[in-house]
C-alpha cells in the first residue's frame, strides 16, 4: 500500500511541474506573439509594408483574415450567395460563442482573440494527458511544450476556433481511452460543430471501443457506439440548420466551391500539375506545400516512438483529404489539429541538443509567421 501510495503521488508531483512548465511555455509563447503584432501595429503603417485595413485596431492582425468571416457570421448571421465565397463555409460553433459575448457587450474581436487564446492551454494540457495515456510521459510533456511554440500555432492566436477544436480532440481522446464516453460524445460533437476535422477522431476511439468491447457492460457498449455517432450528428445538425434557414441543405459544400475546394477522386492529380503554375501566381503556397512534407516526415517520426497507428491514420485524413480539393492553401494550418505531428517533433529531439535546436527554429519561424499575417493567408 505504502509503494502505491508513494507511486501515485510522484505521478500527481510529475504532473503539477509537467501542467507548470507547459503554461509557462505558453505564456510565454502568447506574450511574444503579443509583443510583435503590438510592433506590427505600431511601426507596419508608418513604413508602409501592410495593408492599412489590418492596422486598424491592435487587434486587427489576429482578428484578420478568416476572422472577419467569423465576426460577420456573429454579427449578422449565415448569408449564401451562389458562385461567391460564402460564411456558410465556417462551422457555427466559434462565431454562436462571438455571438453570446457580444450580447453581453463584449466587442467580437476581443472575445474572438481570448477564446482562442484561453482555449489553448486548455488545449495543451489536454494534448499532455492524451500523449500519456498514448505515449511515454516525458514525449507527452515534450509535445504540448512545443505545440505551444510550433511555427504555424500563431494560428491558435488568433480570431479562428483551431485552439477549441485541438482541446476537444485531445479531450475526446483522453475520455475514451479513460472509459469516459458520455465526456467523449460532448467533446466529438462540440469539436466537430467548430471544424469538420474533429471527425476524424473517431476512427482512433472507435479502435479503442472495439478492443474494449468484452469489458464493457450493455449499457457501456450503447454509450460508447453513441459517442461514435455524435460527431457525424453534430456535422448532421449543420446540415439541417443550413436547409432551414438558407433553404440549402449542402450551402457549406456550395461556399467552398467558391474557394476552390472542390473535392474530386482525382484532386492529387490535378494538385501535381497545377502546384508549379500555383507556386508562380503565389509563392506564399511554398510554406503549405513545405508543410505537408514535414508534417509526413513528422508522421513517420510518431510511427518510430509508438504513437498508436489509428492516431497516425486520422492525422493522415486530417492532412491529406484536403488536398483532394487540388491545393495546397492552408495545409499548414490544417495540420495544427493533428496531435500525432507534435509527438513526432518531440520523438525527432530526444537529446537535450536537439531538443534545444528544435525549441529555437520554432520560436524563430513562429516570429516570421507572426510577422507575416498582414501579408499571406495563414
Amino acid at each position: 500500500m505504502l509503494v502505491g501510495g508513494s507511486d501515485r503521488d510522484e505521478s500527481r508531483l510529475r504532473r503539477v511541474a509537467a501542467y507548470r512548465e507547459i503554461l509557462l511555455w505558453w505564456a510565454g509563447s502568447r506574450l511574444l506573439i503579443g509583443g510583435i503584432v503590438l510592433a506590427v501595429s505600431a511601426l507596419g503603417s508608418r513604413a508602409g509594408l501592410f495593408r492599412g485595413t489590418m492596422l486598424r485596431h491592435p487587434l486587427s492582425v489576429l482578428t484578420s483574415w478568416d476572422g472577419q468571416w467569423y465576426s460577420t457570421i456573429a454579427q449578422h448571421g449565415y448569408l449564401y450567395v451562389p458562385g461567391q465565397e460564402s460564411n456558410p463555409a465556417f462551422f457555427p460553433l466559434f462565431p454562436a460563442m462571438l455571438r453570446v459575448l457580444s450580447l453581453l457587450g463584449v466587442d467580437t474581436r476581443i472575445a474572438a482573440v481570448a477564446i482562442a487564446n484561453v482555449a489553448l492551454p486548455v488545449a495543451l494540457l489536454a494534448l499532455y494527458e492524451l500523449g500519456r495515456e498514448l505515449i511515454a510521459e516525458p514525449l507527452a510533456r515534450r509535445a504540448s511544450i512545443l505545440a505551444a511554440i510550433f511555427p504555424v500555432g500563431v494560428v491558435f492566436s488568433m480570431a479562428y476556433p483551431q485552439s477549441l477544436v485541438l482541446a476537444a480532440v485531445a479531450l475526446a481522446g483522453t475520455s475514451a481511452l479513460r472509459g469516459r464516453w458520455l465526456a467523449t460524445a460532448f467533446f466529438l460533437g462540440v469539436g466537430t460543430l467548430a471544424r469538420p476535422e474533429c471527425l476524424f477522431v473517431a476512427v482512433p476511439i472507435a479502435v479503442v471501443a472495439f478492443r474494449r468491447r468484452d469489458e464493457m457492460s450493455t449499457i457501456e457498449r450503447g454509450t460508447a457506439v453513441g459517442a461514435l455517432l455524435a460527431a457525424p450528428a453534430a456535422l448532421l445538425s449543420y446540415v439541417l440548420y443550413l436547409g432551414w434557414t438558407l433553404h440549402d441543405p449542402l450551402a457549406w459544400s456550395h461556399a467552398q466551391h467558391a474557394w476552390g475546394r472542390s473535392f474530386q477522386i482525382d484532386g492529387l492529380v490535378t494538385l501535381v500539375q497545377k502546384l508549379p503554375a500555383s507556386l508562380g501566381h503565389n509563392p506564399w503556397l511554398a510554406r503549405d506545400a513545405i508543410a505537408v512534407v514535414v508534417y509526413a516526415g513528422l508522421l513517420a517520426a510518431a510511427a518510430r516512438i509508438g504513437v498508436p497507428r489509428p492516431w497516425i491514420l486520422a492525422a493522415v485524413l486530417v492532412i491529406a483529404l484536403p488536398l483532394l480539393s487540388g491545393s495546397v492553401q492552408s495545409e499548414a494550418r490544417f495540420g495544427l489539429l493533428a496531435p500525432p505531428i507534435y509527438w513526432g517533433l518531440a520523438g525527432v529531439s530526444v537529446t537535450p541538443r536537439r531538443e534545444a535546436i528544435v525549441r529555437v527554429m520554432c520560436l524563430c519561424l513562429l516570429c516570421a509567421a507572426t510577422v507575416t499575417i498582414p501579408q499571406v493567408f495563414p
